[in-house]
């Protein structure tokens, strides 16, 4: 690994708008091999243009019995009665109410930093890993717009920045809208901030609901500060036969395509993302 210069981007206040694309990182399968071999061999190849980056974010390596508890964790979550995980998990994470975990951004991987947070991957401390995502883009760049995505979706970096052209410097909070319970968010493998939302996210970060998955405790928060969500136009793909019946004209409008395959998707991802790459570039 070897260590380089953190540049920060001055903020264009009467140019262009520039975002930062940060697609979240966890070492493990199957996002370990897409991202390898989907998007390191696609977009993430191809020159960015100009008010454009890429960063990938991932936090520390776990042990594999700390993956377990993970595993149990998670797997309760998502049950009728997961609902007992709220005030654990508000329990469990009170040390870490005020915690702004540190990064380093130390090392790139063909062409695209990767910042490692102070933090362990784990999916009960995602909102912390978020966290020093933002520390950073606040402290060390100078971006107009933090995009934030993940390993299994596929990016058009002119879509995205033609986007942020249109967009708001002020008050931006934009997604794929979605409901848990009474609480309104938007995923974060599709979510789009302005730098004055991430910088209040970082200044009243304690008042953040801990009991909940990362984007809606993040989503809850803005909404109840009176951010209006925007929706952003994106596609779910699950199969091959998806992907081809996608027209060319709904294809090439998209800055964002999640591909979701159900079975061995360090495979199907992988070639389906090879095959959106294929139409995109060369129009096949």
């Amino acid at each position: 690994m070897t260590s380089i210069k953190i540049e920060n981007t001055p903020i264009k206040r009467g140019g262009n708008n520039t975002v930062l694309c940060a697609i979240q990182f966890t070492n493990l399968e199957p996002w370990r091999t897409i991202q390898r071999l989907g998007q390191f061999n696609t977009f993430l190849s191809e020159p960015v243009p100009d008010g454009f980056s890429y960063l990938i974010f991932k936090g520390r390596d776990v042990s594999s019995l700390a993956r377990s508890i993970e595993k149990a964790h998670e797997s309760f979550r998502y049950k009728k009665n997961g609902r007992f995980l709220i005030p654990i998990d508000r329990i469990a994470t009170y040390p870490l109410r005020s915690f702004r975990p540190k990064s380093t951004l130390s090392y790139q991987h063909k062409r695209v930093d990767v910042l490692e947070i102070k933090i362990p991957d784990l999916f009960p401390l995602l909102l912390w890993k978020y966290l020093g995502l933002y520390r950073h883009f606040i402290e060390n760049t100078g971006f107009d717009f933090l995009y934030t995505t993940n390993s299994n979706c596929y990016i058009q970096p002119t879509k995205l920045l033609e986007l942020v052209q249109r967009t708001s410097r002020l008050k931006t909070f934009a997604g794929t809208p979605l409901r848990a319970g009474r609480r309104n968010f938007v995923s974060g493998a599709n979510r789009l901030m302005s730098r004055d939302v991430v910088k209040l996210i970082l200044d009243h970060f304690t008042e953040i609901d801990r009991g909940f998955i990362e984007d809606v405790s993040l989503g809850d928060f803005l909404v109840k500060r009176h951010l209006k969500i925007t929706s952003l136009p994106t596609k779910d793909i699950h199969s091959m036969e998806e992907a081809i019946a996608t027209n060319d004209s709904r294809l090439r409008e998209l800055h964002q395509v999640r591909i979701k395959t159900k079975h061995s998707r360090e495979i199907e991802d992988v070639k389906i993302m090879e095959y959106l790459h294929s139409r995109v570039k060369y129009g096949k």
